[in-house]
């Protein structure tokens, strides 16, 4: 399996880590000479594994004071400030002492479309990288990196240990698939995002996901021939993802139905995204020691390699029946968080 091991696996585990406190910062933060009052200053940008993001204005930065009497860091009351049309926020009339810095709420989202985070890419203020303020000086570059969020994926609610709690149980693997840049999620008319989690994956979004993956790994949208007569008598030349059902065709991912057509509108089937991932991943992998769901032998499913190598890579586990064996449900439509999660671990398993 090439591809899996020399092109496909691009780590995100710096989300992960990120996400609690982590690998993202440019360094450690600056001191600037000012007059008498202690402050702090930094730049917020939004977190992109594509580029470097824009920076985000109009979003309030507050500082929030460590003490050895508080169980976590606790707000100034009124050291806040609203960051400026380059992302660039500056919180003065600090006392000298240890600090940090949070963007928006912890736990919520900040103008609808990002996560809040705390210095240093925290979700939660006790996670968040403190700063110190000396008197007379700026404190510079504490800057913070947002992520995108959806208003209908919720956000984890605490930790236990090292592990998260609470929210969606795919909340990563999402937030991870938008910075990967294969989903842009849906605007809203009240300016938010949503991601829809729990409606199918259409046929067209399938081959959308998959060119922009290939976008992501690769560095570089993929090549496709473009002919003005559409190969498919349902899938117009004007049909918003016609480039990339054109490039799923070519790259022989699929080839459609036997009657001309791609049926863009039709749900992916949990079956038909088996196939599709491994035809993406180039795998020849070959099952020789039997089925590891009930549901899907190599008499029943004609996707029954597929099906065992996404189990074999961990990209699916299954479905539990809890008396000790597990089914694929072949025949069901794949979901968008689902499909959020199986893309996820096929990128990225350093994140599993």
């Amino acid at each position: 399996m090439i591809r899996s091991v020399v092109r496909r696996r691009t780590s995100a585990a710096a989300l992960a880590v990120a996400l609690t406190g982590g690998l993202l910062a440019a360094g450690p933060a600056a001191h600037a000479a000012v007059e008498e009052t202690g402050a702090v200053s930094g730049r917020v940008t939004e977190l992109s594994f594509l580029d470097g993001g824009d920076t985000i204005s109009g979003v309030t930065a507050t500082a929030y004071r460590f003490s050895k009497d508080m169980e976590e860091p606790v707000a100034v009351p009124g050291a806040t400030d609203i960051t400026d049309s380059d992302g660039q926020y500056t919180i003065d009339g600090l006392e000298p002492g240890v600090y940090t810095v949070c963007i928006g709420t912890p736990g919520q989202l900040v103008g609808l479309v990002h996560v809040a985070l705390c210095h240093e890419e925290a979700l939660f203020i006790v996670d968040a990288e403190a700063v110190e303020v000396l008197e007379g000086e700026t404190t510079t570059d504490v800057d913070v990196l947002l992520p995108p969020g959806f208003t209908d994926v919720a956000l984890p609610t605490g930790r236990d240990g090292k592990d998260l709690v609470g929210g969606h149980p795919f909340w990563l693997e999402i937030t991870n698939l938008a910075l990967y840049g294969v989903t842009t999620g849906y605007d809203e008319a009240d300016g938010s995002k949503t991601f829809r989690p729990s409606q199918p994956v259409l046929r067209e979004q399938m081959a959308a996901f998959l060119y922009r993956l290939e976008t992501f790994i690769e560095g570089d949208e993929p090549e496709v021939d473009v002919p003005e007569v559409s190969p498919f008598s349902d899938v117009a030349p004007t049909h918003v993802f016609y480039r990339e059902i054109l490039w799923l065709e070519q790259r022989g991912i699929t080839r459609g139905y036997f009657d001309g057509t791609f049926r863009p509108s039709q749900p992916v089937l949990r079956e038909q995204m088996a196939a599709f991932i491994y035809r993406f991943d180039g795998s020849e992998f070959v099952d020789e020691d039997g089925p590891e769901f009930t549901d899907v032998t190599d008499q029943n499913n004609v996707f029954f390699d597929e099906i065992e190598w996404m189990e074999d890579e961990a990209i699916t586990t299954g479905y539990d029946e809890g008396n000790g064996t597990r089914t694929f449900r072949p025949s069901q439509p794949v979901l968008r968080e689902q499909m959020a999660a199986f893309l996820t671990r096929y990128a990225s398993p350093n994140i599993r």
